[in-house]
């Protein structure tokens, strides 16, 4: 049986912290592992974030493929633009983990803040489109393949002609420590890079590649 959302009124009720506390506390601690290989709790997940949108009052489709000859899905929402429709904005969290742990940063906490923000995004009216997606099968052995939920997704927008203007994907949010050479740089960044980056765990690390500079910058100047 799928995870039950709270209404909206018990939802409203709460603070932000506690929202982004039961996001990650349902998908960690009651589903758990969210891998291919345990597709009862995919499935959950998938059901949980729809349901959770749904909750908020937005439409929301399922971007179905296969994975191991199984059906997997993308869970999306669109929030149309007013003067500036054809301009799609992209905010995405995968909701995937690796096998044999909770993946509560990683990345539930995302999901998580994702959720929130279509909460928040739905009481105003934007510009340009805003596009939420859930995305599976990020994390290995999908990772760098075509199998992606996110190459699934970008694929399908090529294909439909989209104009995609910015793409921000969220990963790991929920990590916060502030003792002394608790955060590592990933083995992924340049060494010539590394030297930007704090050893403490108490920061967000806004990165894109080097096409994107300007977006990554106004992205920053917004905190």
């Amino acid at each position: 049986m799928a995870p039950v959302p709270l209404d909206s009124d018990q939802e409203l009720s709460k603070t932000l912290p506690e929202r982004l506390f039961r996001h990650v506390d349902m998908l960690a601690g009651v589903i758990g592992p969210r891998h291919p290989g345990k597709r009862g709790s995919m499935e959950a997940t998938a059901a949980y974030i729809d349901a959770e949108l749904k909750a908020i009052g937005l439409t929301v489709t399922r971007e179905t493929y296969r994975v191991g000859g199984q059906p997997t899905d993308n869970v999306v929402v669109n929030i149309p633009g007013t003067t500036r429709p054809n301009e799609i904005v992209i905010l995405g969290a995968h909701y995937d983990s690796t096998p044999a742990t909770p993946g509560a940063d990683d990345n539930g906490s995302a999901v998580a803040v994702m959720i929130e923000t279509a909460r928040l995004l739905h009481e105003i009216v934007p510009a340009r489109s805003v596009r939420f997606v859930a995305f599976a099968c990020e994390e290995s052995p999908y990772f760098h393949t075509g199998e992606m939920g996110s190459m699934i997704h970008a694929r399908g927008c090529t294909k439909r002609g989209e104009n995609v203007v910015a793409m921000l994907c969220l990963e790991m949010v929920g990590y916060f420590v502030d003792h002394k050479n608790s955060q590592q740089v990933p083995p992924g960044i340049p060494k010539w890079l590394r030297w930007l980056f704090p050893s403490r765990g108490d920061f967000l690390a806004a990165v894109a590649n080097p096409q994107s500079w300007k977006l990554c910058w106004q992205f920053r100047r917004g905190f």
